[in-house]
């Protein structure tokens, strides 16, 4: 959240906007997911690679 702060410009409306979706997502990996169908760090890591080639696993290393 700094670095989206410090590099982008966000302030606190747009800071607490992520941090309210990255709860959202923490709840819904926590709980019975989307319409009952479990969901993981592994399906937002696809996502990312599938839709915008960011490999995470890679990226990250």
């Amino acid at each position: 959240m700094v670095e989206l702060n410090k590099e982008f410009g966000f302030g606190e409306k747009r800071l607490r906007s992520v941090l309210d979706g990255v709860k959202d997502h923490f709840k819904l990996m926590d709980g019975v997911g989307i319409l009952n169908h479990q969901y993981s760090t592994l399906d937002c890591l696809t996502y990312l690679q599938e839709k915008y080639g960011i490999d995470l696993d890679k990226e990250l290393l």
